[in-house]
């Protein structure tokens, strides 16, 4: 939140400094992905905006099944899955106390990724 204040203040280097902060710990992070997007496009770094841009949440489209968020959220939960599994591709750091007893309940239920079927688009949306 701070970094969206920096942000409307058109602080946007501290704005950055604050995203990059909330992404190294949280990759996934949707509204820090949009913000480095929006901040990168602010202070004139087109390469690294067209990057972020990639990287966000498409727009809602037509149809929602199938779409490029379809897409999106299947590599998003993957990367969390990942993150969760301890297997390093999330990028994360060490985990706080909290986050830590929420690994041990993940890691007592690993159905919750493990059991999803990517052809149940039903189920993805649940």
């Amino acid at each position: 939140r701070l970094a969206l204040l920096l942000y409307e203040t058109r602080r946007f280097r501290e704005s950055r400094q604050y995203l990059e902060a909330a992404l190294a710990a949280k990759p996934w992070h949707v509204g820090a992905q949009r913000g480095m997007a929006r901040v990168c496009r602010e202070v004139g770094d087109v390469e690294a905006a067209q990057r972020w841009d990639r990287k966000v949440l498409p727009p809602r489209g037509v149809r929602a099944l199938g779409s490029g968020r379809t897409d999106w959220v299947w590599r998003a939960v993957n990367r969390a899955c990942g993150t969760l599994l301890g297997d390093g591709e999330g990028g994360q750091g060490p985990l706080d106390p909290m986050e830590e007893e929420e690994k041990e309940d993940f890691n007592d239920h690993p159905g919750i990724c493990l059991g999803l079927d990517p052809d149940d688009l039903l189920d993805a949306w649940q």
